[in-house]
């Protein structure tokens, strides 16, 4: 998915992510962070255009990585 994360869409997406009690991490190529690190998302320094991939583990993680899977196609 091709997305543009700034600070104030990478807020909310931890926001979000924090909603969750499972896992939920974000890949990019060999880099992968927590989707619940302000600090991480921002470290990923991820431009429109870039390919990411979310996954989860544990309770709720289908409903978890489809909600930040649609926030990011938004952001």
């Amino acid at each position: 998915m091709a997305i543009n994360l700034e600070a104030r869409a990478a807020a909310l997406l931890v926001q979000n992510a924090n909603k969750y009690q499972c896992r939920l991490t974000i890949r990019q190529g060999d880099r992968e962070f927590n989707c619940k690190s302000m600090m991480g998302l921002v470290a990923m320094a991820i431009f429109e255009g870039q390919e990411v991939t979310i996954t989860g583990i544990g309770a709720a993680e289908a409903e978890a990585v489809e909600n930040l899977t649609k926030m990011l196609a938004y952001a």
